[in-house]
């Protein structure tokens, strides 16, 4: 199973993971453990999620590059999807592409940095999308069939969601790919971002997730910087040719002293200390929490970063600028989860050196549960 970036990327190990995602060089992770990923993403979920509950925001149909309009697979005024259609597409070799998926959580607690996952199936061997250079890291894990994936080198170092745009983005000359590599289940391939590339069905049909990682950037580290920047009076003051060019002169060499000051303040772990601290949790229920606890029960923290909880006497936690009222048992329990990134109820109990009877350890998890901080799993 499948929890943890630890358990993504074996059997490398996640430090080896960690130093080229650090470096950004891409890697390939090919597994003795084909099996692994497929309980991820069944075929029975693929089915039950398109035609039950993803929102028509969450899907989309492409077919050689370009998106397929949603009259050729829906109908009604409320949009309901066509399973005929759907089929009839898919014998067409469409792309089926399902976007913002609960998933990857332990990954962000692990690297700190926001992640999202999409899930692409795709019939045919057109690619879903032409190559292309993304803004955020990616980690692309087969589920079923095999990609083959091709890369272009880098023509653009370190993009952004805005820059490039888009139109010259999607327009960049990327010759002959510089490397491919086929990836069939279980395996992972990270790509870092700025590399072109694209990916084309081999063993079809092909279900693989892309995990997208999006670092914070000296951009962000600015727009931080000007929040700052408001508590000083000097930067708040106008900037104006009115007072002549002498009295502009000494207003500039009055603020470029303090911006000075500024960035000799700065720290970095100031900046993603406040990044974590308001990153909600994840949106997760747990009715009837306390019965269902079973020493093999999962137990998944729902906070997305690992957020020092502080000293056992504090009672207040604060996640995505929310206040948490917690009592000790439910601290020391949230602690240990957010530190080994989910553990199953009876692998707890032994960490916290009780048993899975102890009715202290029922109440904090239940505790937990009822505040949305813990996801009880089967």
């Amino acid at each position: 199973m499948i929890r943890r970036l630890s358990d993504l990327v074996a059997p490398l190990s996640e430090r080896e993971f960690l130093d080229c995602f650090s470096r950004k060089r891409r890697l390939v992770v090919k597994t003795t453990k084909p099996e692994r990923s497929a309980s991820l993403l069944p075929w029975a979920t693929i089915n039950r999620l398109i035609a039950n509950v993803m929102p028509s925001s969450n899907i989309m149909v492409k077919l050689k590059g370009r998106t397929v309009d949603e009259l050729m697979y829906r109908s009604g005024p409320e949009g309901r999807l066509r399973p005929d259609a759907l089929q009839h597409l898919a014998a067409q070799g469409v792309s089926i592409v399902l976007n913002h998926m609960a998933l990857a959580h332990a990954i962000e607690r692990r690297l700190g940095h926001p992640v999202h996952v999409n899930c692409y199936i795709t019939f045919g061997t057109a690619s879903a999308f032409k190559t292309h250079v993304d803004y955020q890291d990616v980690l692309v894990v087969q589920i079923h069939g095999a990609k083959r994936w091709r890369g272009y080198g880098i023509p653009i170092a370190y993009p952004l969601e805005d820059f490039p745009p888009t139109a010259d983005r999607s327009n960049i000359a990327h010759g002959d790919p510089v490397w491919e590599e086929l990836i069939e289940p279980g395996d992972v391939l990270y790509v870092p971002r700025g590399e072109a590339h694209d990916a084309v069905g081999e063993v079809k049909p092909s279900v693989h997730l892309t995990i997208g990682i999006t670092p914070p950037t000296g951009i962000d580290l600015l727009k931080w910087m000007i929040q700052r920047a408001k508590n000083d009076a000097a930067c708040r003051m106008d900037i104006s040719r009115a007072g002549g060019e002498e009295s502009l002169r000494n207003h500039g060499l009055v603020l470029k002293r303090h911006l000075h000051e500024l960035v000799d303040q700065l720290s970095f772990e100031a900046f993603l200390d406040g990044l974590d601290q308001q990153r909600p949790p994840d949106t997760r229920l747990s009715l009837g929490s306390n019965s269902a606890l079973r020493p093999d029960t999962w137990l998944s923290p729902t906070p997305r970063r690992r957020i020092a909880l502080g000293p056992d006497s504090e009672t207040e936690v604060t996640f995505g600028g929310r206040i948490f009222q917690l009592s000790a048992n439910a601290r020391r329990t949230l602690h240990l989860l957010l530190e080994e990134d989910g553990l199953s109820f009876g692998a707890l109990a032994e960490r916290l050196a009780t048993t899975v009877e102890d009715n202290g350890l029922r109440e904090a998890v239940a505790e937990l549960a009822a505040k949305g901080l813990v996801a009880i799993e089967s």
